[in-house]
């Protein structure tokens, strides 16, 4: 994790180049393009994509015409249960022409930037420890950043296992998830309790989120990188999760509907 931030930052600072100085004669547009404020979107490294989550997601990075820039860095802390500020980095950068950057404190000489309609992309290459990286990170102007629509707060309406509906208990369906911008999400389960004849919640548990495509979820415990991969879709405020189960051998298809509240 400390490594791939490393190399994220690295990729921040390059960001930061975009600013002041021209290409050439034609080029002065280019130039001003980096100054703004700009949001972590994806990092490949030797063309991988590194799925960084959301958390890593809220590092930005905000460049100003005068040559300064400023960069947040953000990680996980699994004993807060918080996506926490861990480093903020206050540099300078310089446009080289040809789409070409420097950055004060990189461990590059040079990063080529090339801007599209949403924000710009980040290249260069690195050696660590006697291996060479090719590092390039997406960033996406802050005011084109749509909040995932899994982000808020949900209610149980519906279950069904293996295409057959599952009956509910008006205690069941108060369960709920609150899923938190910065990859965090809360469990609230609640049970029928025969015995005492009343329905009680459970501990509520933190988990986190991460979106991996379209329509692709992980669901983690902390500390734990293994996950549960859902199919997760949104229509008409409503969220409907599906997934497979094995148990004993069996191989279950659930199918989980909420409203949003």
């Amino acid at each position: 994790m400390k490594k791939i931030m490393l190399v994220i930052g690295i990729i921040l600072v390059v960001i930061s180049f975009n600013s002041c100085t021209s290409d050439d004669g034609n080029d002065n547009q280019n130039a001003d393009k980096i100054v703004g404020a700009w949001k972590l979107s994806q990092l490949f490294i030797n063309n991988i994509d590194q799925q960084v989550n959301e958390c890593e997601k809220k590092m930005t990075i905000e460049v100003f015409k005068n040559g300064n820039y400023t960069e947040k860095d953000y990680e996980y802390n699994n004993v807060l249960t918080e996506c926490v500020l861990y480093d903020l980095v206050n540099g300078t950068w310089k446009n080289l022409g040809n789409s070409m950057y420097e950055m004060s404190g990189l461990n590059t000489s040079t990063v080529k930037v090339t801007f599209n309609p949403l924000g710009f992309t980040a290249e260069y290459s690195e050696t660590i420890e006697g291996i060479t990286l090719t590092v390039k990170t997406v960033f996406m102007a802050i005011e084109h950043v749509v909040p995932d629509p899994i982000i808020g707060q949900w209610k149980q309406e519906q279950e069904f296992l293996n295409g057959e509906e599952v009956t509910l208990s008006s205690c069941e369906k108060m369960s709920t998830f609150e899923f938190r911008d910065d990859g965090f999400f809360l469990e609230n389960e609640y049970e029928d309790n025969e015995a005492m004849l009343e329905c009680v919640a459970s501990p509520v548990k933190t988990r986190i989120w991460k979106h991996i495509d379209e329509t692709t979820y992980m669901m983690y415990e902390l500390d734990d990188d293994s996950g549960q991969e859902l199919h997760i879709t949104f229509e008409n405020n409503k969220m409907i999760i599906e997934l497979s189960m094995e148990e004993d051998g069996t191989i279950y298809i659930a199918k989980l509907i909420f409203a949003k509240i």
